[in-house]
């Protein structure tokens, strides 16, 4: 995928959540009405009530297919959404979902439906939606794609609850676009999509742990140069690490010492120095380098950022003496704590200034 694919990917994380509506007590017109007690909710389904819930996502589906306007595709997903959500039983939106992602696998090819029909089976939160995500990361559509491990993301405990090929299936496809994805928004919802819910615990959340770091390392390189779309990827990602969740604390600081080693490596090369790459990188740094002081149980502003910020330094000096400092200061603090230095080796650029060689 070229950056420009990627970048108008965007375009679809523009579009509006659908309004959290409720269809109980609302007179419809049109769709089959799931009327099914209350009482029915605390066990599997009968096969009545799995018939209308196949109905139902069968009638706002074959709207969706049939929608000429933009207000009609809308008014096909909201239906679709709130019938997930009319009840919180796990029992009925495990069948909805499992309705739901059959009649969806015939609109995620079709153009100008195929990113609607995507957005909507990416708010499922139950594992039977899973063969639509499957089909969804599959798509050659980068905006499909997206959806498909933001909807991983959303299903990804209940995922992780069933285990077994369930979470197999996941952790394989995750995997691979994540690692082959040239595009740092996809990616990105791949980091997100593999951060085990704190209540998941046990071999689930340690497969998922070693998937999300198997790709965090595979995309370094494209952080070492600045890419900036992963950038972002990686910044938003440092933002809900050190969750203080005892089962991630090590994995937590690993991959925080990947970007601080990074990404102050990618500053020290001239063309990273100039706005905004260099705004963008010294952020990233900044949150890094924060959730490792509170991770080690320091205080303070850290040694690479007060480092950055002081205005009084020229750019290139500032950023080759943020370098020296992690090599210097952190390296060895972390090491102790069983970190390793897993920095890719620098790109062929000269860097900006002296030391004749930048530090490794």
């Amino acid at each position: 995928m070229t950056q420009r694919a990627c970048v108008s990917l965007g375009v679809v994380l523009l579009l509006a959540l659908l309004p959290n509506t409720s269809l109980r007590g609302q007179a419809t017109s049109g769709p089959p009405v799931l009327d099914i007690p209350e009482s029915a909710m605390d066990r599997p389904l009968q096969p009545g009530d799995i018939a209308k819930i196949a109905a139902y996502t069968g009638y706002w589906t074959d709207r969706l297919a049939a929608a000429a306007s933009q207000d009609e595709i809308l008014r096909a997903q909201q239906g679709v959404v709130e019938g997930y959500k009319l009840f919180a039983s796990p029992y009925y939106q495990t069948e909805y979902a499992r309705a739901l992602s059959g009649k969806l696998l015939g609109l995620l090819n079709v153009e100008g439906k195929q990113l609607a029909a995507a957005s909507v089976a990416a708010q499922m939160q139950s594992y039977t939606i899973q063969p639509a995500l499957e089909a969804m990361l599959a798509s050659n559509n980068a905006g499909v794609r997206y959806w498909g491990a933001r909807g991983y993301r959303n299903a990804g405990k209940s995922i992780m609850t069933q285990g077994g090929n369930a979470l197999n299936t996941m952790l394989n496809s995750l995997q691979k676009i994540g690692a082959n994805d040239s595009c740092g928004i996809i990616v990105g919802a791949t980091f997100r999509a593999l951060l085990p819910d704190p209540a998941i615990k046990g071999p689930s959340a340690v497969a998922a742990r070693a998937a999300l770091d198997k790709i965090w390392m595979a995309h370094l390189p494209d952080l070492q140069i600045a890419q900036p779309d992963f950038v972002e990827a990686y910044d938003e990602m440092v933002k809900l690490l050190a969750r203080n969740e005892p089962d991630e604390a090590a994995l937590a600081l690993q991959l925080l010492d990947d970007v601080l080693e990074t990404a102050t490596q990618a500053l020290t090369l001239s063309e990273n120095q100039t706005d905004p790459a260099a705004k963008a990188l010294s952020d990233l740094v900044e949150g890094a380098e924060t959730r490792l002081t509170a991770m080690v149980g320091k205080t303070g502003v850290g040694p690479v950022t007060a480092i950055i910020r002081d205005a009084r330094v020229a750019r290139d000096v500032a950023f080759t003496r943020a370098r020296l400092e992690v090599v210097n200061t952190w390296r060895p603090l972390l090491a102790a704590k069983g970190v390793k230095v897993r920095t890719p080796p620098p790109p062929a650029t000269s860097p900006a200034s002296a030391p004749a060689a930048t530090p490794s």
